[in-house]
């Protein structure tokens, strides 16, 4: 997904810093990571052929939660004559991030917390952290088993589910932020993306 830093405005006015000063583009301000490994156990008192099918399984996850990073919101006119670009106009009183239940691909984020700037000045709306981009939640999980067969061999079998739940996340990219734009606030043109769930499975055998 789209790197951090990579959806900061650039300085309008350089003999006024004030208004330049924003989130660092980087910045997240939630992240969890959780890794589990799980032994299955080898039911020792089982039947052999019971130990050897349900035994000895390995189980593992990987869980990443993030949200995402600043963005500014672009315009790319410019409104001073100074041959710099502008920013909008934050809109006051408007909050621009939407609540988790109102955002769609069709809304992403408040497009009414902006405006456009009038000629003479520049915007004001943040260099960064004008709104925030979509966050990442995903899920990894494997599963793999060795069969002994002998003093020096074994065979391993091997399952791997690559965003296990099949979980849509957003390339921050494709949020539409030019304030000047058809599909502004909208992700992807306001169409549904297609999630991607990878499934591989392998098999080893030690000699």
């Amino acid at each position: 997904l789209g790197i951090g830093g990579s959806f900061i405005g650039g300085i309008q006015n350089i003999y006024d810093m004030t208004n330049e000063r924003s989130l660092c583009g980087m910045d997240v301000t939630q992240r969890f990571v959780q890794s589990v490994v799980f032994d299955v156990p080898n039911f020792t008192g089982a039947h052999p052929l019971m130990r050897s099918v349900l035994g000895g399984w390995q189980l593992s996850t990987i869980v990443v939660g993030q949200s995402g990073f600043p963005a500014d919101i672009a315009y790319g006119l410019d409104t001073t004559g100074t041959g710099v670009g502008s920013r909008p106009d934050s809109v006051l009183g408007q909050d621009p991030n939407l609540p988790g239940d109102q955002r769609t691909y069709q809304r992403w984020f408040n497009t009414a917390a902006f405006a456009l700037t009038p000629n003479g000045r520049y915007g004001t709306s943040p260099r960064s952290g004008a709104i925030r981009l979509p966050g990442v939640f995903n899920i990894d999980f494997s599963v793999n088993k060795q069969f002994r067969l002998s003093e020096q061999r074994r065979f391993e079998l091997r399952g791997e589910f690559y965003n296990l739940f099949n979980h849509y996340n957003i390339e921050p990219g494709s949020v539409d932020r030019g304030i000047r734009s058809a599909n502004y606030g909208k992700v992807g043109g306001g169409i549904q993306g297609l999630t991607v769930r990878v499934i591989q499975l392998g098999a080893k055998l030690y000699f």
